[in-house]
């Protein structure tokens, strides 16, 4: 007498089988949760470079008002004069065409944030008080987002 009771083997049980067998379940939940993990990891990455960027260039600005304010370096019409030495003091920052500088006296500027025209350079009277701006892109990590790093040092012209 034969047996007709279905087995477990039989083919109408396959989705059963299917559903219970967790072979490559941990490969699956690596793919879910992959790409977040990555997005994290460049926003990380993105953030580091932002704020490396941002720190050199507080810090050549700030040397390049010290160097003014000392008499190291001399009060001059020119702009390339100024760019010069704010480059010597950039690391992480591309000294490039994007890097814009300007030196002006505080009478001159408006009370609203005037964005930085580069090559501006009013040194004013002795005395008067020099504000310098700078403004460059930030590195990138990311594609297509480049925030802008701004900075500016107050010094008294001697």
């Amino acid at each position: 007498m034969r047996d007709t009771k279905p087995h477990r083997d039989d083919n109408r049980f396959l989705p059963a089988r299917v559903w219970r067998d967790e072979r490559g379940a941990v490969a699956v939940e690596f793919s879910l949760i992959a790409g977040l993990f990555l997005a994290l990891l460049f926003a990380i990455l993105q953030c580091a470079f932002v704020w490396i960027g941002q720190n050199n260039l507080d810090t050549a600005t700030l040397a390049l008002g010290e160097q003014l304010t000392y008499g190291t370096l001399p009060f001059t019409s020119s702009a390339d004069v100024y760019r010069t030495k704010l480059c010597a003091g950039l690391q992480s920052v591309a000294c490039d065409a994007d890097l814009a500088l300007a030196v002006d006296d505080i009478a001159n500027l408006n009370a609203s944030s005037a964005p930085v025209v580069d090559g501006t350079v009013n040194v004013g009277a002795p005395g008067s008080v020099i504000v310098i701006r700078s403004e460059a892109p930030a590195p990138r990590f990311i594609p297509g987002w480049t925030p802008m790093l701004r900075s500016f040092a107050v010094v008294r012209r001697p």
